[in-house]
């Protein structure tokens, strides 16, 4: 019995509590501030915490947004070092050389500063080599000096390092065509064309009056 007494004056307690509240809330300007104050405190922190959870990467978000070394932008070479490279890195050069309307095809390698190759006119095929300033023509194995071999040819430009050093060594007009990117020099009175992508240089072409040298690197 004493205690439901007890039980009745607990709940007598909350309701006389809950009515003061209201009481003061009605009739009290101060303390009715003061609850909104607090009910905007409670609102805003609610949002506050939900932004600042949304804002944390999941495990997923940051695997993505990690840059694997190995996927790294490469920056394009520097031209000059094209041409260099073109010299140094490669061994085989073939030309394919117009005189009006004539077509002669020019392939040879460098080893050790000496050329070999072909040359190929529409009277046949000529084997060659160059070393020591002197053509010879090979015959049957046999060599036999013939520096008139490349008569009609400009032999500064059939030869690779005359030709990369004096475009090295002379101004050009830079033209960007898609990923292409072609230096135009105009030397005496020819007009030489080199084709580069980011990589290498892919072609040279030389105009002349009357011949087109194209080379494929």
């Amino acid at each position: 019995m004493k205690r439901k007494n007890e039980e009745v004056e607990n709940e007598k307690v909350k309701v006389s509590k809950i009515k003061l509240l209201r009481m003061n809330y009605k009739e009290n300007p101060a303390f009715r501030a003061l609850v909104k104050l607090l009910l905007y405190f409670i609102f805003f922190a609610v949002i506050i915490s939900v932004v600042a959870f949304n804002d944390i990467p999941s495990e997923s978000n940051l695997k993505d947004t990690t840059k694997n070394p190995a996927e790294e932008v490469v920056e394009p070479k520097n031209y000059k070092d094209m041409l260099n490279e073109t010299v140094l890195n490669n061994n085989f050069f073939k030309y394919e050389i117009n005189i009006n309307g004539e077509i002669k095809i020019l392939e040879y390698t460098i080893l050790n500063n000496n050329f070999n190759g072909t040359l190929e006119t529409s009277n046949g095929v000529t084997k060659f080599e160059f070393k020591d300033n002197n053509f010879y023509e090979i015959r049957f194995n046999e060599e036999i000096q013939n520096n008139e071999l490349f008569n009609g040819l400009n032999l500064e430009y059939i030869n690779i390092y005359s030709l990369i050093s004096l475009v090295s060594n002379s101004k050009a007009l830079k033209m960007i065509n898609d990923d292409k990117t072609v230096y135009n020099y105009t030397i005496d009175a020819s007009i030489i064309s080199v084709t580069t992508n980011e990589e290498k240089i892919e072609k040279i072409e030389i105009t002349e009056e009357n011949s087109i040298y194209s080379i494929l690197v």
